[in-house]
């Protein structure tokens, strides 16, 4: 029985990773999928702490919704397919992750360095919020 749950546990994380490492979809240029002004604004740590409260309600207030977000770059890291995720820096284990800037973008960013982009809520994956279409605004 514990070498099932072995397995569906790690098919679960891989399916998890999968989905959070997404880029941007078919026919949509990085960053059309939001082209509405913000509806909410928040920060790394606040979204963080909301997902880690209540996921369900934290769903509610951001999945699918433009956000504009500010924080700390800790990572910038490359994902499947090679596509550049920017891991803003939280109390949290993993941090909230910026998905769909471009590789341009992403490699003019530093470790340390503070911004603001808008995006659209994607969720939590493996403890971790997840924006989708993101664009730095400074």
């Amino acid at each position: 029985m514990t070498m099932m749950k072995s397995a569906v546990f790690g098919v679960g994380v891989l399916c998890a990773v999968l989905l959070a490492c997404k880029g941007p979809s078919k026919g949509k240029a990085s960053g059309e999928q939001k082209k509405a002004e913000p509806e909410l604004t928040v920060t790394a740590e606040q979204l963080q702490s909301d997902y880690t409260a209540n996921e369900v309600r934290a769903d509610q207030k951001y999945k699918g919704k433009t956000i504009r977000v500010r924080g700390v770059v800790d990572r910038i890291d490359s994902a499947v397919l090679d596509q550049p995720v920017v891991v803003l820096g939280t109390s949290g284990f993993m941090g909230v992750r910026l998905n769909g800037l471009s590789t341009d973008k992403a490699a003019a960013l530093d470790k340390g360095q503070e911004l603001e982009a808008v995006c659209v809520g994607g969720g939590e994956v493996i403890g971790s919020p997840s924006l989708d279409g993101c664009e730095l605004t400074k």
